[in-house]
């Protein structure tokens, strides 16, 4: 019975870390390019006008680096929901294929881990090839 409280207490503190480490590295990103994402003009102390769509698409073609960290991080939540099956993830009444509840309800738990696992280590290996080749 403790060893099941243990395993509960252990599994949450993994997800806190894992949490807290994706937080940091994209707090890092865009913090060290602060005033480029938001656009302001600490010059002239006036916020520049452009959609925030199109100010964040200019920070990643200036810092192609960025992109590979943001992808990286995507790939590290994907990989810790399906290593520690998230009900928020996983559970829902959608049958509609383009999203993983419908593939866990279609075609069981396991393999929607499996294939949103498979998922999540390809985007951490895109995004190194993406930091390294930038």
């Amino acid at each position: 019975m403790t060893e099941d409280i243990n395993k509960k207490i252990r599994k949450k503190q993994i997800t806190a870390l894992v949490f807290s480490v994706l937080i940091m590295v994209v707090a890092f990103l865009f913090i060290s390019n602060f005033t480029a994402i938001i656009g302001y003009n600490t010059a002239e102390h006036t916020p520049a006008k452009p959609d925030i769509f199109e100010r964040i698409g200019n920070n990643f073609k200036e810092n192609p680096k960025n992109f590979g960290w943001f992808v990286f991080g995507v790939g590290v939540f994907i990989l810790a929901s399906s290593i520690f099956n998230w009900n928020w993830i996983f559970k829902g009444h959608s049958y509609n294929l383009q999203k993983i509840e419908g593939i866990s309800n279609m075609f069981g738990r396991g393999f929607a881990r499996i294939y949103f696992g498979i998922g999540g280590i390809v985007c951490i290996v895109l995004g190194l090839v993406l930091i390294l080749i930038s």
